[in-house]
């Protein structure tokens, strides 16, 4: 059992296209730590034995009414989450929470640097990459054509954005939310692994 003080939680947030889920992975299994994505309400039940009151409220949430699909269907609506889309985030912030108190993991996306920003040992990561290079990066990841991948692009960048201006009162990529920021455009999955590995001895 790890002591609480040693616990490190890394949280990362990124555009799409710059290859976050690859780094995240990566750097779980370099550090022997658990990863956590849009998944990770499943993947809190099955390692950590979590309350089934929260997953069984999230469920219940995101089969009556999940914003984030609407949202996914249609990009160029204006953002304006209902109720019942506010209460889903937050308890996904409180597992997110919970996640963090219980063990070292590595946390992808769900505006997780915002929830932890007061948690201790918490390093906050944001990956970017030139338009092009992401792009690219998702025509050959998918097979689609030049233009529907840029409309892929274009249309998660916003989302991820909308959602977390609107429930983090911050702005999405802003330099001064972030412990480190790297380019991915130039630079291979193992290397930017290496970079954050290097900080976290830094700061660890």
């Amino acid at each position: 059992m790890e002591e609480k003080d040693n616990k490190f939680v890394v949280t990362i947030s990124r555009k799409y296209g710059s290859n976050g889920r690859a780094i995240g992975r990566h750097l779980a299994e370099r550090l022997h730590l658990n990863y956590y994505d849009r998944d990770l309400i499943t993947e809190a039940v099955k390692r950590n034995g979590m309350s089934m009151d929260i997953i069984n409220e999230y469920y219940a949430s995101v089969t009556k009414n999940s914003y984030l699909n609407k949202m996914s269907l249609d990009f160029e609506k204006p953002f304006g989450p209902d109720k019942e889309s506010i209460e889903l985030y937050m308890k996904k912030f409180d597992i997110i929470r919970e996640l963090a108190n219980k063990e070292s993991c590595i946390i992808i996306g769900g505006c997780s640097d915002y929830i932890l920003r007061n948690t201790p040992n918490t390093i906050k990561v944001f990956l970017s990459a030139p338009f092009e290079i992401r792009v690219e990066r998702v025509m050959n990841r998918y097979a689609l054509t030049k233009e529907k991948a840029r409309e892929l692009v274009i249309k998660k960048d916003k989302n991820r954005s909308d959602s977390y201006n609107y429930f983090t009162h911050q702005r999405w990529g802003d330099e001064e939310n972030y412990n480190i920021i790297i380019n991915t455009g130039d630079i291979s999955i193992d290397d930017s692994v290496e970079m954050i590995i290097d900080y976290i001895n830094l700061r660890m």
